[in-house]
């Protein structure tokens, strides 16, 4: 299986999971690594025990990088979006637990888990690039003073 790249999108060529790019280079970076890893799972009639922890632990990393920009969204969105990680973790948790008992896992359990990660990606994680202000988010480019914002951005500044 492979990851298709189509211009600034992201395609799971299994699922056809369109992840859209939030502007923000690390968490650009690790979406596509964490995209990759799913759909390879997905390739897989059986997912090794080891295979789905490797999905664990890369996911607690990543959430652990989100959870240094939490301070800049709302109270109530924090919330919702520590506890949309919360519930992932508990899912794959369930999974191992599942797997532990001799039961296997297979690519239909990670299914679900791929469309999880694609939907809270192109919307919470993009929300929280976006308020990351102008090292998170790509200025608007639609008008004369985004432009002008766009000189001093790191994305278009030359180092």
């Amino acid at each position: 299986m492979t990851i298709e790249v189509s211009g600034s999108v992201l395609s799971g060529s299994v699922c056809g999971c369109d992840l859209l790019p939030t502007g923000a280079a690390e968490l650009d970076a690790e979406h596509e690594a964490i995209l990759g890893s799913l759909t390879l799972m997905l390739g897989q009639e059986v997912v090794p025990p080891d295979t789905l922890r490797g999905l664990r632990r890369m996911m607690a990393d990543h959430f652990a990088t989100e959870a240094r920009e939490f301070p800049r969204l709302r109270p109530d969105r924090r919330t919702a979006h520590q506890e949309a990680h919360d519930h992932f973790l508990r899912t794959v948790d369930g999974l191992l637990a599942r797997g532990d008992t001799g039961q296997p896992v297979g690519n239909a359990d990670i299914y679900p888990l791929m469309l999880w990660f694609v939907v809270h990606s192109n919307t919470a994680d993009a929300e929280l690039a976006e308020s990351a202000g102008p090292h998170g988010a790509l200025p608007d480019l639609g008008t004369m003073k985004g432009m002008m914002a766009a000189l001093e951005h790191p994305e278009f500044t030359a180092s």
